[in-house]
């Protein structure tokens, strides 16, 4: 028992070394920060810790279960990185086909982006860059993405997201497009987003190993949001169904499903020196 105990409060000692010297797996969301009009003196700087029960990638589950994929997102103006990792907590849980040996860490991410609006609509373009340790089978691999988001009516707006890969897996094609809802009161937020994912063949046979073009999965998420004084802590949930039947086969499963603890920071830093909580 106390041996368990040393393991876990050493994966947590791990966790938070990794937090606190920005090594962080990014999950992005489809959903564009549309607070566009940052204050040009300033840089903007997340932090955000988690849990999630799966590793689960555009609908697919990879790696093994009970990950943290912490992140830091540093932006100025329209411009901004986010650096990320993959950890995880049971590591001798690693599946063997999948992974040379059994690690903490096992992925470091970056993504550059930029975003604004035209009138009514925002949209954002960056570029991801992934890169995995002690994974077989896992070349490490970039990718061009776009995102555009469009208000309909109260709380509730359009987005599509199309991302295409240009380096270990070039020509692979997947896009996620729905609506979603969001709402604040006082120092609440809630949201639900829900969409419909389309992927092509060289995107099927590189995540699935089958070969379909069309639809891959419907499903969406749900988030609620508290925040406290000097931080933020949210829960959420996910939910995919697969509709194609190579799909199923190939996944061995006809849905995925996903739970989230996050907690976070967000700072605003003046160019000029004077920082600001």
């Amino acid at each position: 028992m106390k041996t368990k105990l040393k393991i876990k409060g050493l994966l947590i000692l791990l966790h938070l070394s990794f937090f606190l010297n920005v090594q962080a797996q990014v999950k992005f969301d489809t959903v564009i920060d549309t607070n566009i009009a940052a204050k040009p003196k300033e840089i903007t700087v997340k932090l955000e810790a988690n849990y999630m029960r799966h590793y689960l990638w555009r609908g697919a589950l990879f790696g093994s279960d009970d990950v943290s994929q912490p992140t830091i997102d540093i932006g100025y103006k329209n411009f901004g990185v986010i650096l990320g990792a993959n950890l995880n907590y049971i590591p001798k849980n690693l599946p063997k086909e999948s992974y040379q040996k059994n690690v903490v860490f096992d992925e470091q991410d970056v993504e550059i982006y930029y975003n604004n609006k035209i009138k009514k609509l925002a949209y954002e373009v960056k570029i991801d860059g992934y890169f995995y340790f002690n994974q077989i089978n896992s070349p490490s691999t970039l990718e061009t993405a776009v995102k555009f988001e469009y208000p309909l009516i109260k709380n509730i707006s359009a987005y599509t997201e199309n991302v295409l890969d240009i380096r270990s897996y070039k020509g692979s094609l997947y896009n996620y497009s729905g609506v979603k809802w969001e709402y604040s009161k006082k120092q609440n937020d809630f949201a639900i987003q829900t969409g419909v994912s389309f992927c092509n063949e060289k995107f099927s046979n590189a995540y699935y190993g089958t070969s379909i073009n069309g639809v891959l999965f419907v499903g969406g998420k749900a988030a609620f949001t508290h925040h406290f004084k000097n931080f933020y802590g949210s829960i959420a949930g996910e939910y995919y169904k697969y509709t194609n039947e190579n799909i199923v086969e190939a996944a061995e499963r006809s849905y995925t499903t996903n739970f989230i603890i996050s907690v976070g920071k967000e700072l605003q830093i003046l160019t000029k020196g004077r920082r600001r909580k």
